[in-house]
């Protein structure tokens, strides 16, 4: 995706990730944010994941992350969330939203050991 000129015209730099207000109250919002390939990525939103990680590739492009690259995030294995379980208890395919939802707001799992590691049981 390219900026457009709601993007460009409220667009500011910061340390982590660039801000613009596309709602034009000057909220600057965590869905109107896009998050630098070389620095720290944020928290994985459980909620809108898709609209409220994206990364911006340098100039004015950007793109919207996908399951996998989130997964990869997390140091989860690719396709981890993409079949479910429904009720009946048959495996299905998972909507991309129910794939974020599944991932938002988790531990990484990797950091999660590291913890642990240094505790003694």
């Amino acid at each position: 995706k390219h900026f457009d000129d709601r993007i460009r015209n409220t667009l500011v730099k910061c340390e982590n990730y660039i801000k613009y207000d596309l709602s034009g109250k000057g909220h600057f919002s965590q869905q109107d944010r896009m998050y630098y390939l070389d620095q720290k990525a944020p928290t994985v939103p459980r909620c809108r994941t898709e609209t409220k990680f994206n990364v911006w590739l340098g100039g004015e492009t950007y793109k919207k992350t996908c399951p996998v690259e989130i997964e990869r995030l997390q140091t989860l294995p690719d396709g981890y969330t993409e079949f479910g379980m429904n009720e009946d208890g048959s495996i299905v395919k998972m909507p991309k939203t129910r794939r974020f939802e599944a991932i938002g707001n988790g531990w990484t799992v990797d950091m999660i050991a590291w913890i642990f590691s240094f505790m003694k049981f």
